[in-house]
């Protein structure tokens, strides 16, 4: 009688705590959303990557192709920060050259020098505010300075969209200037008030059976059910079968990349057009996207694509915003979208140096798609490539069963944490070969956990081995793991010490070798060499490791920790690169790492991580005797993020002063498993009770934050 009440308090001390963190959360998220802020009324879709265009005085330049939204009041354009703003006059003129409003502007002095991180400075042109029919008129804007001024935009090329201006009647260039509109200065509306809007603009560029109520389904239930599976999964750990707890962790995870799938604009997530081109050239041509030579990087199809949702050209600026109009889409198929070809891309890409392995599996269902749309190749490859996520939680379950095979709420904990980050998830409904690697990470943690427990049996080395073997084929920077399968397979053989461990090993190490011979036989027929670098050679040698040593570690050490006095400063102009890299990007900056939380969500995160690691230290001194007898798997878990992050920081590590932050936290995400596994078990080393009070509160807390992440990335977009 005394287990089932055990269970009983254990199911009670989950819903409490589910209560008691997620209604005061619930509200927040509520009122967060129903907050009223600003507003567009609508864009050019142009971002401002930097200034790209002069105009002097006199000089008229226009804008043109542009459709000026109801409502609208103002119309924003962005100069160089701190120049002095000249006197300015704004025409609207339709396309047959009538003035439709006109706007002038007083000159200012400069407040502040130029620099170069200077925040954006810009001005705006109050006009008399359109009625709300028709919902937009062609127009151009018309911009004359008294003097010399630099507007803000993004260079025109490959894939950007949009129209050159004029400069007094003449094309003025490949320069895209940037326009906003607003509505009557002071105007605010809520993300809540704005949802109708929202989903109506973010059905374009989608699959046909896309509709605006996908999206009231997606947040309406889908995702609430989700929430609602992890916390019964919770509150039943005990009592339902492991198979059960594996399908539901892989159903909560599949669930959430899915409402991701359809969350994010095509082409928005990083790089994700060339991954697309990448499976397309395989799929079409059976071919791997070549690393050089004069082929287009992209399809006729794929460009047509880029250039009518603005991809390339609204992204990576938090105001960049793809376009809102039906309009654009029905351009999109005047243009012969629908029947471009799909067989003359293949060119140089950022994809192309990784082998062809995650984009071989993206192929299934870009045919699966036949001849619909790209908006639906895109869409199935974004579904599978999220159930391959989903994968990856269901190894994380499985990994921590071994781990602790009697701690099943440990491993529900420890999956659902991987499930609920929204950085893991939102990259892992794109379309980005790191969703392989993290999957083939994820196996490898899992076989290696399943080998301390239970012994490396034949099977399993080679198992092993095939899946180290994988890794690199998927992409280079999997070499890192190498690494850690040599600190795990040394530990194991100390504390083994027997001739079946041998023997194991030597069966992994020959499961890698053959997998790279077999990758070697045939890497030339997919215009590639054995290694999957860039530059095709070896990964690293003694030589460069040694040559490299003084500066990496300096430069790893400034990534987390003050700079010391003998340190050459890498980082002057910012305190705490780890805070952008590994909090900021590795759990929520969606789009391009361009829309953010506000600085108090990362700080929670930053105290929870501190927070954890004091219970880790409690762990440590209370359960001794249990990281003694397990110290084996204990050391290939510490191993795996500690060297991923060297290898990540080794890999960017360059002389001189960086003024921008490069590295992306997705790069820790191979060693996500294994920090998920740690910190659910620092929780659980507190005993039963707080263990599952903490671990509840920390899931939920995530749940939270994934819907508002979601909320967040519509609303960063659509308004």
């Amino acid at each position: 009688m005394k287990l089932p009440q055990r269970r009983l308090a254990g199911r009670g001390e989950v819903a409490r705590t589910a209560l008691l963190v997620g209604v005061p959360l619930l509200v927040l998220v509520v009122v967060w959303a129903c907050w009223p802020r600003p507003y567009y009324t609508g864009t050019n879709s142009i971002r401002t990557r930097g200034f790209v265009q002069q105009v002097k005085g006199g000089e008229t330049l226009c804008v043109r192709d542009l459709h000026l939204p109801a409502e609208t009041a103002l119309v924003e354009i962005q100069l160089i920060p701190g120049s002095p703003r000249p006197e300015m006059r704004l025409d609207l003129r339709t396309p047959v050259g009538a003035l439709l409003a006109r706007s002038t502007l007083a000159g200012e002095r400069a407040t502040t020098p130029y620099r170069r991180d200077a925040p954006p400075d810009k001005v705006s042109f109050a006009i008399a505010q359109r009625p709300d029919r028709p919902a937009s008129v062609p127009v151009s804007a018309c911009i004359t300075p008294r003097r010399v001024i630099m507007l803000g935009g993004t260079l025109g090329g490959l894939g950007s969209g949009g129209v050159e201006p004029t400069l007094d009647g003449k094309p003025a260039g490949d320069a895209r200037v940037a326009v906003w509109f607003r509505p009557p200065a002071g105007s605010e509306r809520s993300i809540a008030s704005q949802l109708p809007t929202i989903f109506e603009r973010a059905t374009l560029f989608r699959p046909p059976w896309v509709g605006p109520w996908t999206y009231w389904l997606l947040l309406g239930l889908v995702l609430p059910l989700a929430f609602a599976l992890g916390l019964f999964l919770l509150i039943r750990a005990q009592a339902l079968s492991p198979r059960k707890l594996a399908a539901g962790v892989f159903a909560v995870a599949a669930a959430i990349a899915v409402s991701w799938s359809l969350v994010t604009p095509p082409f928005q997530a990083p790089d994700e057009q060339d991954h697309f081109a990448y499976t397309q050239q395989l799929a079409e041509n059976g071919k791997a996207a070549s690393q050089s030579g004069s082929l287009s990087p992209w399809s006729s199809s794929l460009l047509l694509g880029l250039e009518s949702t603005h991809a390339l050209s609204a992204n990576e600026q938090v105001d960049g915003r793809p376009p809102w109009l039906v309009r654009d889409e029905h351009a999109w198929k005047l243009r012969g979208g629908a029947g471009a070809s799909r067989k003359d891309g293949g060119g140089p890409t950022t994809a192309a140096t990784h082998g062809p392995v995650y984009y071989g599996v993206m192929t299934v269902p870009y045919r699966l798609a036949g001849g619909a749309s790209i908006w639906s190749q895109l869409e199935l490859m974004r579904i599978f490539s999220g159930l391959l996520s989903a994968l990856t939680v269901l190894l994380v379950f499985l990994a921590a069963r071994e781990v602790a095979p009697r701690r099943a709420l440990f491993a529900v904990g420890a999956a659902l944490l991987v499930a609920l980050n929204p950085m893991f998830t939102f990259i892992g409904a794109s379309v980005n070969n790191d969703v392989g690697v993290n999957t083939a990470a994820a196996l490898f943690l899992f076989l290696f956990a399943r080998a301390a427990r239970r012994g490396l049996t034949v099977g399993l080395a080679i198992a092993l081995g095939a899946t180290l073997g994988i890794l690199p084929v998927i992409k280079g920077t999997s070499y890192a793991l190498y690494v850690v399968a040599a600190v795990a397979l040394l530990a194991l053989a100390l504390s083994r010490r027997s001739r079946q461990v041998v023997a194991g090993i030597a069966a992994t190490v020959a499961g890698v070798v053959l997998v790279q011979i077999l990758w070697g036989s045939i890497a030339a027929g997919f215009g590639r060499t054995t290694f999957t670098t860039p530059g095709g050679g070896a990964p690293i040698t003694g030589a460069s490791l040694w040559d490299t040593a003084g500066l990496s570690l300096g430069y790893l050490w400034q990534i987390f920790f003050p700079v010391l006095p003998t340190m050459f400063d890498h980082y002057p102009t910012h305190d705490w690169p780890a805070y952008t890299i590994y909090v900021v990007r590795g759990w929520g900056s969606f789009g391009w790492y361009a829309i953010d939380f506000p600085a108090i969500v990362y700080q929670a995160i930053v105290a929870g991580t501190v927070a954890t690691l004091g219970c880790a230290a409690v762990f440590a001194r209370r359960r001794f005797a249990w990281l003694k007898a397990n110290w084996v798997i204990v050391v290939t878990l510490l191993a795996m993020p500690v060297l991923v992050i060297a290898a990540v920081e080794r890999a960017f590590s360059t002389p001189g002063q960086r003024v921008l932050i490069a590295e992306m936290g997705r790069y820790a995400f191979p060693a996500i498993v294994a920090l998920a596994i740690l910190a659910a078990g620092a929780w659980a080393g507190l005993g039963e009770r707080w263990g599952a009070r903490i671990t509840t509160a920390a899931v939920v807390s995530l749940m939270a934050l994934t819907y508002a992440s979601q909320l967040l990335t519509l609303g960063g977009f659509y308004t």
